[in-house]
C-alpha cells in the first residue's frame, strides 16, 4: 500500500473570452507521487514526483473540492511533502493552503488561450493524449463539459503539465 504525497500546489486563473471574472476558470495543480514509487537505485534514488491538473472549475468549484478532498488527510492516504508525522495536515490545514493558492493563483494571458500550448506561472500546458492539438480554451471546454456531468471527478488526463522540477 502506498500513500499519496503532495509536495507542492499552485493554482492558475484561465481567464474566458469574456473577460467576466466571475466566468474565470481555476486550475488546481499538483507536484505529487507515491511513497514507494522511486527513479534511481540505491542512495541515489528519489521518489518520483510529477506535475498535474487534479481540478479545474470556478473559484467556488475548486473550494469545493477541497473540502471534499480534505477527507484524504485526515485518513493518512495523503500527506504533505514527508512521510510520517511531520507530512500529516488536518483537513482544515489543506483548505488553507488551497485558500491561500487561490489568493496567489498565476494568471494566463487571454491572448494565448486560443494557442495549443501555453505558459502559466511556472507551467507550460498542452493537451493530453486525445485532447493535444486542441486549443487550449478547446480543453478547458472539455473539462468544463466532463467536471459537470462528473462532480467531484478528478481532472489529470486533459493537461499535460509541465513544471519545474522540486
Amino acid at each position: 500500500m502506498s500513500t499519496h504525497i503532495i509536495y507542492d500546489v499552485q493554482i492558475v486563473r484561465m481567464p474566458l473570452q469574456t473577460g467576466e471574472t466571475s466566468q474565470d476558470f481555476y486550475g488546481l495543480f499538483v507536484s505529487s507521487g507515491a511513497s514507494n514509487s522511486y527513479n534511481g537505485w540505491g542512495k541515489h534514488a528519489a521518489r518520483t514526483r510529477s506535475w498535474g491538473m487534479i481540478y479545474g472549475g470556478s473559484k467556488e468549484e475548486l473550494l469545493a473540492y477541497a473540502i471534499d478532498w480534505s477527507a484524504y488527510f485526515r485518513g493518512g492516504n495523503t500527506v504533505w511533502r514527508s512521510m510520517g508525522r511531520s507530512g500529516r495536515l488536518k483537513p482544515q490545514q489543506w483548505i488553507r493552503k488551497l485558500r491561500t493558492a487561490l489568493d496567489g493563483a498565476a494568471d494566463m494571458d487571454v491572448n494565448y488561450m486560443n494557442d495549443s500550448s501555453i505558459c502559466a506561472g511556472q507551467f507550460l500546458l498542452s493537451g493530453n493524449g486525445e485532447f493535444d492539438g486542441l486549443s487550449i480554451n478547446q480543453v478547458i471546454e472539455c473539462v468544463k463539459k466532463f467536471t459537470a456531468e462528473n462532480p467531484g471527478s478528478t481532472t489529470w488526463q486533459f493537461l499535460r503539465v509541465t513544471g519545474l522540477a522540486t
